[in-house]
Formats: C-alpha cells, structure tokens, sequence
C-alpha cells in the first residue's frame, strides 16, 4: 500500500511537471514568434517575404484542418514592407538606375505582395486582421520613386508594363543546347541571334552537323538564353550611335558577366506579370492602379 501510494505522487508528480513543460512550450513558442514578428520588419526585403509566404501558407494549412480554427493560435508574420528612406527608393541599387528600373522594381513588389498571400488561394485572407467588415485589404508595400524620375512615371506606364515578362523563355523555335544556354549553329565564329563572340562546347544534346554554341565572356546566361547584356534602357551602342533592339524588359533572373550590366529581354518572351496575377492561379486576381 505504501509503495503504491508512493507510486501514485510520483505519477501526480509527472502528471504536474508535462503539464508545466507544456506551459513553458507554449509560452516559449509564442515569445519566439512575436520576437520573429518584431524583428521582421528589420530584415532583408526577400525574407520578409519569404516569412509572410510561410506563415500564410502555415496557417492555412491549420485552417483547413481544425474545425475549430483560432486565427490567435496561428499568427501572420506580414509586415509593410517600407522602401521610403532615401537608400531604399526606388530604384535600388539592384536595378537601373532610370526610369526602366523603377518600373521593374515596382512590378516585382507588386508581384511579391501577390505571392505572400498565396496568389488568393484562401478565401477571405485578410480576415481576423481587425478590419471593418468580412473582406479587407493589407499594405504589402510603402515607397518612394527617387526624386530624380519620379514625375517621368506615369500610371498608364505602369499599367503597360505590366504586360513584361516575370517569366522568361528562351526561343521556342532556336532551342538552347545545354541548360544554362547557348545555341546550335554550323559555326561558332558567325554571328548568332545578332551577337559576335562565341565558342564551342560539349553537348549532350545533338543535331546534325551543327556544333553547341555559347558565349565567350563565362557566366552569360543571359545572352546564352536570347536576352540582351546592357547598362540601361534596353539599347546598345554601335558606331557612337544608340539603337533600339526591343529588349526592352529588365530580367533579373538571368545573370550577367559584368555587375554594371543587366538581362533584358523582349516584351512578348513569356509569361507576363498580368499573365501571372489573372490567370496562373486557382483564383485568379488582378491590378488596379488608382490614381490619388
């Protein structure tokens, strides 16, 4: 009888210490997210991002499995994004500095927003956010264009060029040989797709008598894929004289050799950012720009 008594406050014991333990996991899990929350604000623009895409994608996740779903229990972790001190106006250093620029930047954030809260695959996202009725909005972004362009952007501009690419493709009628680029040819001393300054390389990939071509200067990608390597404005320079190619589209996501030169590619060379928000999704979404 003693031992079990014994054995009874060591199991009430136990009982009482995972209970404690479960305490502090909450409390500690909750100090770690609001501590995360707090010091998002402070981070790199692409994990603040990231950290709202996750949260959102977590709590729905939680949503769709709990029948009775808490939006406390699963908080967002979506900040305003603010790009108004003068080091962070647009255009920042990662895009030209002109007019080209500060739309590209302006259709990425406007691209990001899209993707935090999961390109409108909840239904109601912005509830629980203490807004005035069922439907609401958030602020993914606040900026500044820099004084130097801002009165060059219109609002019809910006509309326009949402009709660029967010997604690039090489040529569908010139296929690439290897996977970071390059074309077949007969010769890799011609000029290719208007471009001198090419070399040969093994290929797995084989047509008939012609050889795999890329270019010289390592890594291209960019003009290895059917883009275009500029400084600005999508224009290249010939004879002192400034010529227009059509490669008017900045694309970041493929590289240049040189840090003072970046992608551009045409308008119509894949999916564009309005192609992106209205029609890739399960419900699709769509841009406004309203003039103040």
């Amino acid at each position: 009888m003693l031992n079990f008594k014994k054995n009874k406050r060591g199991i009430e014991a136990a009982g009482f210490s995972i209970i404690i333990g479960l305490v502090i996991l909450l409390l500690s899990g909750g100090i770690i997210i609001a501590v995360i929350k707090d010091s998002a604000g402070r981070a790199d623009e692409k994990v603040q991002v990231e950290l709202c895409r996750i949260s959102n994608e977590i709590r729905l996740g939680i949503k769709e499995r709990t029948p009775d779903f808490n939006p406390v229990s699963s908080p967002r972790i979506c900040t305003t994004i603010d790009k108004t001190e003068d080091k962070f106006q647009v255009p920042t250093k990662r895009y030209p500095q002109d007019v080209t620029g500060a739309k590209a930047e302006i259709r990425e954030m406007i691209k990001n927003c899209w993707y935090m809260w999961l390109e409108g695959s909840e239904v109601n996202a912005f509830g629980g956010l203490n807004l005035i009725g069922s439907e609401g909005c958030v602020v993914c972004y606040k900026y500044k264009v820099n004084e130097r362009i801002k009165d060059e952007i219109s609002f019809e501009e910006l509309s326009t060029s949402m009709r660029q690419p967010f997604f690039a493709i090489p040529p569908e009628d010139d296929p690439i040989c290897t996977p970071s680029g390059g074309f077949f040819a007969d010769n890799c001393d011609e000029d290719i797709h208007g471009l001198e300054g090419w070399k040969e390389v093994p290929s797995k990939d084989t047509e008939s008598g012609k050889k795999c071509c890329v270019r010289e200067v390592f890594p291209n990608e960019c003009e290895n894929k059917g883009g275009r390597c500029y400084t600005s404005k999508g224009y290249e320079e010939r004879d002192g004289v400034e010529t227009a190619l059509g490669f008017d589209s900045v694309y970041l996501k493929w590289s240049c050799p040189t840090r003072n030169k970046v992608c551009y590619v045409t308008g119509d060379s894949g999916i564009s950012y309005t192609d992106y928000i209205q029609k890739t999704t399960t419900r699709c979404g769509d841009v406004y720009f309203i003039n103040p």
